[in-house]
């Protein structure tokens, strides 16, 4: 199955409890997949538990340097050097990432301190765009929609219905969240569903045009 394949997540995500949703990914890929998993999470410094909102502190980076696969979900993390270090030899070895949602704010503040890793800030001041512009193809931009107010059909492009990824999805998607904004999309990207806004928090709600 997996051919003995290493997969390290990084769970740091306050906003969308990534210490649960990557722990139960992690399940699914070792159990059913045959991955070899580990989750680092963010842990509070004064007591040793998981604590999603701590920024600075995420043990056992270093154990990247074995992964043949990062998946990340981290917003607004503001890492020493040393924990930035492997995260940052890692993307520079050309290995794949998968990142969701917020990890396009993964970074702040790296600039302010002075971190050889500036260019890794949402806000450096190289117009990098941050670790989503670097790293993932987009910077944060905003949204469409309103928060818990309008909610996400994805339509997937039958074009690509057939693709891997798509496997086991039998139609469109829905989401209760907004739609995240986007300037640039490389010729070359698979688009495999396109986000539209809907006027209320249900599956079935009418798109709203105007988004």
């Amino acid at each position: 199955k997996a051919n003995g394949k290493n997969i390290v997540m990084i769970a740091a995500g306050w906003e969308y409890r990534a210490e649960e949703g990557l722990t139960m990914l992690a399940k699914i890929l070792s159990q059913k997949h045959g991955f070899t998993c580990t989750v680092l999470f963010a842990i509070n410094k004064e007591n040793g538990t998981i604590d999603p909102n701590t920024a600075d502190n995420i043990p056992g980076l270093e154990m990247l340097a074995e992964a043949d696969m990062l998946i990340m979900l981290g917003m607004m993390l503001e890492l020493p050097d040393s924990q930035l270090k492997p995260l940052v030899q890692y993307v520079e070895s050309g290995k794949p990432i998968l990142a969701f949602r917020c990890t396009v704010l993964a970074f702040k503040n790296l600039e302010k301190r002075g971190s050889p890793y500036a260019n890794y800030d949402l806000e450096s001041s190289t117009g990098s765009g941050g670790f989503g512009g670097l790293v993932l193809g987009e910077r944060w931009r905003g949204h469409h929609g309103h928060h818990a107010v309008e909610s996400t059909r994805g339509l997937v492009n039958g074009r690509y219905r057939k693709h891997p990824i798509l496997k086991g999805v039998a139609g469109d998607i829905w989401g209760p969240t907004d739609v995240y904004q986007i300037d640039y999309l490389p010729e070359d990207a698979v688009v495999l569903a396109y986000a539209q806004v809907l006027k209320g928090m249900k599956p079935d709600d009418p798109p709203n045009f105007h988004k």
